[in-house]
């Protein structure tokens, strides 16, 4: 067998070592160098945009009560989700977020969490919070985007909930300030500790984002029982429903008996009342 048959076996794609074997296979053979300057190239450049593909770029944290972090690579799609507490492992269960773009996860992962009643449609004031963070600190830029795709997305469903940033108490910046890190590093290493507190303490600060997720990787070893966890989301899910049923019923009620005589329907009264929240989130959202 071939050095080179060897190496692509082993996929251990070294392009120095590649280049070298194709020459060399090739010396004595009377082939067009040329030829092989040019295959030799078109290969490094296959193998350096598998290694761009999966390089990751950025990591996406949602909170409602399920927390969860999605790494993504340069094309903002997603590589890899990771659960931040016993809400989001249920939640992700049968839910497949890895190849989405970053803004159609979250908001599959919102209305995930609206099915399993985490968010209330017909409650005002609900709120889901998304941040990315990139090269340790808070990527204002593309948080801000991914934000506005996703309430635009959520607007189309009709779903009244407002996509916001996290938001740091004084602490956090005393914290920032105190150990010479952005607050946005705080903020990311304080949110996994809530869900991994042997993962370390102050030292976690002086790691990247990357390094510390490596880290988690092999606390979780081979994660949780998803049987049970799906157990666990069908209740929640049953609950919810009957929940948003009697709630439904309830605003209906107040309707009429603020609007006697109305020829709105229920369905259409429900969706007044939606709209009308939608209406609200944009208007604080222009006003921002």
């Amino acid at each position: 067998m071939s050095n080179l048959k060897r190496t692509f076996e082993r996929n251990t794609f070294v392009k120095e070592d590649v280049l070298s074997q194709i020459v060399e296979g090739n010396r004595n053979r009377g082939f067009n160098f040329g030829w092989l300057l040019a295959m030799g190239l078109a290969l490094v450049l296959f193998v350096s945009g598998l290694q761009w593909v999966n390089a990751y770029a950025s990591y996406v944290a949602v909170d409602i009560n399920p927390s969860i972090i999605l790494t993504t690579n340069p094309w903002e799609k997603v590589v890899e989700v990771e659960a931040l507490n016993a809400d989001a492992e249920a939640l992700l269960v049968n839910l497949e977020l890895i190849g989405l773009q970053v803004d159609e996860a979250v908001e599959l992962i919102i209305a995930e969490a609206t099915e399993m009643g985490y968010i209330d449609l017909l409650a005002e004031g609900e709120v889901a919070m998304v941040t990315a963070y990139n090269r340790d600190k808070v990527d204002e830029k593309l948080s801000e985007k991914i934000r506005e795709r996703v309430q635009e997305r959520l607007e189309n469903r009709e779903m009244a909930v407002h996509v916001v940033g996290h938001e740091a108490v004084a602490e956090q910046k005393e914290l920032a300030n105190e150990l010479g890190v952005t607050l946005g590093k705080v903020l990311f290493v304080q949110k996994l500790m809530e869900k991994y507190p042997e993962l370390g303490g102050d030292e976690l600060y002086a790691m990247s984002i990357k390094d510390i997720m490596v880290k988690i990787k092999d606390l979780r070893g081979n994660g949780p029982d998803k049987a049970a966890l799906a157990e666990k989301k069908e209740l929640l899910k049953l609950r919810a429903e009957n929940a948003i049923q009697e709630r439904a019923q309830e605003m209906v009620q107040e309707f009429r008996e603020e609007n006697p005589g109305t020829e709105l329907t229920d369905e259409e009264i429900i969706r007044q009342e939606v709209k009308e929240r939608i209406e609200e989130i944009k208007q604080n959202r222009k006003g921002r």
